[in-house]
């Protein structure tokens, strides 16, 4: 996967209830997927389900040659090194039980300031680590942790483009390999002490560098590069990779919710959240993140099944992705 700019996943975190939201703005790269924002309540979503398939790939080994002077021998091939599978539906991900460990995560109290924001994500970032790299280990796929970067100001750049506070809270960037956490844009006057929404947000984007690492974001962008991203297969596509991140980002508070600083309130402030930011909120420029009925029902069905496969969005009918 080439370092292009349509592994930028942006992020513009969804207000509560009630509460006003920043505008949004497709980036400069039409293909980019942004999370949105959104607006009040939604209605209580069904909750989906899939299948794992598909199969893991490797590569041949090496033959070490012999010493001089000692009679011909060979070793047992040289373990490969994982690569990304570039796949979507069968991605060796979601082949097989793969869930993530209970982490337990030791986290600042929240305060809204730049210096505590910091603090908070550079210690939940060592507890996804630890959730994760075992399942991508466990796949045969490769693992390293992202870097985490906290611009200043309301405009922003990163290795795959610009942004500013109006477009975005957060995003990840495949082409350098980081999280992007700018504190102006997290919009923490309208949230307050409310971390289950700051560490939600972290969680999602860690769900795109997953992605990324399995070989599932490169294989997504390709596909709606050949349709087209703004036709209805480009847009159902964009909205695979933003629910699935949203799944995962559920997996990972089954993973850590309940335990050290991570309480259950925590968790219901991210669930709640979630139903707020959906296509559907009034604001969303275009369909591409999903509905908050079905933003809310994936980070359900990652915190309730703990699974991979169960977050293969790949396989759900279109009326779950819709």
């Amino acid at each position: 996967m080439g370092l292009c700019a349509v592994v930028l996943i942006g992020a513009a975190l969804a207000g509560l209830a009630g509460l006003a939201t920043a505008a949004h703005h497709q980036a400069a790269d039409p293909g980019r997927p942004i999370f949105r924002p959104t607006a009040e309540t939604s209605p209580v979503p069904q909750e989906p389900s899939s299948a794992p398939s598909g199969s893991a790939s490797g590569a041949p080994g090496a033959v070490a040659r012999p010493s001089r002077g000692t009679p011909s021998a060979t070793t047992d091939p040289a373990p490969a090194e994982p690569t990304p599978v570039p796949a979507t539906a069968d991605n060796p991900l979601f082949v097989g039980d793969h869930e993530l460990p209970a982490v337990t995560c030791v986290l600042p109290r929240w305060r809204s300031d730049p210096a505590t924001a910091r603090a908070f994500f550079e210690a939940a970032l060592p507890c996804l680590n630890r959730a994760w790299e075992p399942v991508l280990r466990a796949a045969n796929l490769p693992f390293n942790e992202p870097k985490l970067a906290f611009p200043t100001g309301r405009e922003w750049h990163s290795a795959c483009g610009s942004g500013t506070a109006e477009e975005w809270a957060a995003f990840y960037c495949g082409a350098d390999d980081t999280v992007y956490l700018p504190f102006d844009g997290l919009q923490t006057e309208q949230y307050g002490a409310r971390p289950g929404i700051y560490l939600s947000v972290l969680a999602h984007e860690y769900g795109h560098h997953v992605q990324r690492l399995a070989g599932v974001l490169g294989a997504a962008h390709d596909q709606r590069d050949d349709a087209g991203p703004d036709t209805v297969e480009g847009l159902r596509i964009s909205r695979r990779i933003e629910l699935q991140a949203d799944c995962f980002a559920g997996m990972f508070w089954a993973a850590a919710a309940g335990r050290g600083s991570v309480s259950r309130t925590m968790l219901d402030e991210a669930v709640r959240d979630g139903a707020a930011r959906g296509d559907d909120n009034g604001i969303a420029a275009s369909a591409d993140h999903g509905s908050g009925a079905h933003v809310q029902s994936w980070i359900l069905q990652g915190a309730r099944r703990n699974r991979t496969a169960e977050c293969n969005t790949w396989k759900a009918p279109d009326g779950w992705v819709s």
